[in-house]
């Protein structure tokens, strides 16, 4: 299969059998499917591991002692999701790439021009999207719960 992919890549799309555009369309589902999928699978744990992290804090936050073992399993909790969302982007870089070739190859491009106009945004739009967009990243966002969680913590430790 491997000779199949490099014979198939070395030429020029107009010249793809009907055999081979099924293959590579077959394969363009599949990783936009596996893409999807681990987009759902980080929020939804976001929609759960996030919540109960900071509902921990709020419980801890009306009871006296005992915040230590709280602390820590709201902390362990956030990092969990962290870990998680960080193995699985792990995946989400060579699929998406293999995407853009893919679609390079059938003459498609909706990755690419969603990708080109992600891009004007991040240059051109309103200072929120800009904001959204560069600053306000997923990946920079849950350092930034991180640490709140782990300020939120601290003061109520200390009792700052």
């Amino acid at each position: 299969m491997k000779e199949n992919k490099q014979s198939i890549s070395a030429r020029d799309p107009e010249e793809l059998s009907e055999q081979e555009i099924k293959i590579l369309l077959t394969e363009y589902e599949q990783a936009n499917d596996f893409y999807r999928h681990h987009d759902i699978m980080g929020w939804t744990m976001a929609t759960i591991f996030i919540p109960a992290s900071f509902a921990i804090l709020a419980y801890a936050a009306t009871i006296e002692k005992h915040y230590l073992p709280l602390s820590i399993a709201s902390v362990a909790i956030l990092l969990v999701w962290i870990g998680m969302f960080l193995r699985m982007s792990d995946y989400t870089t060579p699929r998406r790439t293999r995407i853009y070739e893919l679609e390079g190859k059938l003459g498609m491009s909706h990755h690419v021009g969603v990708a080109d106009f992600l891009k004007t945004q991040r240059e051109t739009g309103s200072i929120i999207t800009r904001i959204r967009l560069s600053i306000l990243t997923v990946h920079k966002l849950k350092w930034i719960l991180l640490a709140g969680l782990l300020t939120a913590w601290l003061t109520l430790i200390l009792e700052v």
